[in-house]
This record gives C-alpha cells, sequence and structure tokens, in this order.
C-alpha cells in the first residue's frame, strides 16, 4: 500500500507537467516545486520514506541538472527540477527505478520517431515527463501485484 501511496503522488506531481510539456514544450516548475515540498512533508508525516532516502533522492535528481549545462537542449530545466523533487518526494530507490523504466523506453521511442522521420532528423522534440508518468503508472500497477516488491 505504501508503494502505491508514493506512486500516486508521483502521478499527481508529473501529471500537469505531462500536459504542459506535450502542449507547450515547457514546463513551469512552480507547481512541481509546490506540489513536491507538500508531498515530501506529507511522505515525513506518514513516515513513508526516510529522511535519508529523501536527501539521497534529490542529490540524485540533482544530478540531471548536468546535462543541460554540458549539452543545451538536452534535457530542459523543468525537466531537471522536476526530477530533483521527484526524487525528494518518493526516495532514492524509487527514483532510481523510475528512471530505470522511463529512460530505455524513451530512448526506444526517440529511435523508432529517428527512423519514421528521416527528412528532419535533427529538429526532434520528444518529451520526457510522459514517460516519466507512464513509468510510475507501470510501478503503480505493479506494486498491486507485488507489494514491497518495487523499491
Amino acid at each position: 500500500m505504501k508503494e502505491l501511496l508514493i506512486y500516486g503522488e508521483l502521478l499527481i506531481l508529473f501529471f500537469p507537467s505531462v500536459l504542459s510539456d506535450c502542449r507547450k514544450k515547457v514546463i513551469r516548475p512552480y507547481w512541481s516545486l509546490i506540489a513536491g515540498v507538500i508531498l515530501t512533508v506529507l511522505n515525513l508525516l506518514l513516515d513513508l520514506v526516510t529522511v535519508k532516502e529523501m536527501i539521497t533522492g534529490l542529490l540524485i535528481g540533482l544530478l540531471f541538472f548536468l546535462p543541460p549545462l554540458l549539452r543545451p537542449g538536452s534535457l530542459g530545466s523543468g525537466d531537471s527540477i522536476l526530477l530533483a523533487v521527484s526524487g525528494a518526494v518518493s526516495g532514492i530507490g524509487r527514483l532510481l527505478l523510475l528512471l530505470l523504466v522511463s529512460f530505455p523506453t524513451a530512448g526506444a521511442a526517440g529511435f523508432l520517431f529517428l527512423l519514421i522521420r528521416r527528412k528532419d532528423r535533427y529538429e526532434v522534440y520528444l518529451p520526457f515527463i510522459p514517460f516519466l508518468f507512464g513509468a510510475a503508472l507501470l510501478l503503480g500497477v505493479l506494486s498491486l501485484f507485488f507489494p514491497g516488491g518495487t523499491t
């Protein structure tokens, strides 16, 4: 039940960003930051995630500010903020599992997209947050069938 609550919180956190990222290709971090603070405090009060898990998850999430600095356009700052906040909300184990599911899926989708659209292959925009949303949904459903097995 604990896993389902945390993945449900991540879905709530990701949903507005999915809509914004797909429609406008921009993520406004305000919702993510406000919801992240509320969900982090809630998780601490309900003892769903330990402080150590939250801090390490936040630190891993903050590492995603490096790709935009090293290669502009690789990952947006809104994506980076959302990853850092989701690391604080869910903890390091769930964040790494979320990334383990979403990165290969996004990579495969990007590869297929490049194969299909050969003409303008360098002008491709592929929003990443929908893949995080799908990974959180999948892991939430799996937590129903495998309680305690998705961390």
